[in-house]
C-alpha cells in the first residue's frame, strides 16, 4: 500500500505550462475582440480623413461625437500612425503569443503568456496617459476606447495569478526565441522553426 503512494504524488505533478491552455485560449479570444474593435476604431479616423462623419452605437451621442472628436486630436496619432492602428498591431502580437503558449503549452507555454503579460501592462500604462488625455484635455468620451481599455484589463486579471503564483518551475524569459538546445528533446529543430516563425510574424 505504501509504496502507491510515490507514485499517486508523482501523477499529481503538473509539467511546467500545463496550465497555460485555457489562458492562452482566454488570451487569444480577448485579443481578437481588441482587434475588431481597434479596426473598427481605425475606420473611423479613416472617415475623418476622407472628410465624413461616422457613428456608432458606443461612441456617445450626436452621431459618434465622441469616438470622431478623440479621432480628430493631436492624440490619436503616433509616430504618423493612427493609434488605432498600433492598437490593432499590439492585439496581434497578444494572439501570437497566445497561440504560442497553446503549442508550447508543456514547457514554455507560461513564458509565451509572461511576455503577453508584459505587452498588457505596458498597454494599460498607455490607456491610463490616455484616458487622461480623454477626459480632462479632449473632453470627449469614446466608447470603442474604453471598450479597448476594458480588454485590456480582463486580460491583466486573467494573466496575473496564475503567473504570480506558478504551479511549477519558470523557464527564463528567452525560452521564447529560437537556439535553446534541449538534449533530452529530439524536437528541438522543429520547435526552434516554429518559434522562429512566431517571432518573426511578431516582429514584422
Amino acid at each position: 500500500m505504501d509504496s502507491t503512494k510515490p507514485l499517486k504524488k508523482n501523477a499529481d505533478i503538473k509539467p511546467a505550462g500545463q496550465g497555460a491552455a485555457w489562458r492562452g485560449w482566454f488570451v487569444i479570444a480577448a485579443a481578437l475582440a481588441g482587434l475588431a474593435t481597434c479596426l473598427y476604431l481605425y475606420s473611423f479616423h479613416l472617415a475623418l480623413l476622407m472628410g465624413e462623419i461616422k457613428g456608432g452605437l458606443l461612441c456617445g451621442a450626436g452621431n459618434g461625437l465622441g469616438c470622431n472628436s478623440v479621432s480628430s486630436s493631436p492624440y490619436s496619432s503616433f509616430l504618423g500612425l493612427p493609434l488605432a492602428l498600433w492598437g490593432a498591431i499590439s492585439y496581434v502580437v497578444l494572439v501570437l503569443l497566445g497561440v504560442g503558449s497553446l503549442i508550447f503549452k508543456r514547457d514554455d507555454g507560461d513564458v509565451f503568456l509572461r511576455w503577453a503579460f508584459f505587452l498588457t501592462v505596458l498597454a494599460l500604462a498607455v490607456d491610463l496617459y490616455l484616458a487622461h488625455a480623454m477626459l480632462f484635455r479632449i473632453r470627449a468620451v469614446c466608447g470603442l476606447c474604453l471598450a479597448t481599455y476594458g480588454i485590456n484589463f480582463a486580460i491583466f486579471l486573467g494573466l496575473v495569478k496564475s503567473l504570480w503564483r506558478p504551479s511549477g518551475p519558470r523557464n527564463p524569459l528567452r525560452s521564447i526565441f529560437p537556439g535553446r538546445k534541449d538534449e533530452q528533446d529530439n524536437n528541438y529543430y522543429y520547435r526552434n522553426i516554429i518559434k522562429g516563425l512566431l517571432n518573426g510574424a511578431m516582429l514584422l
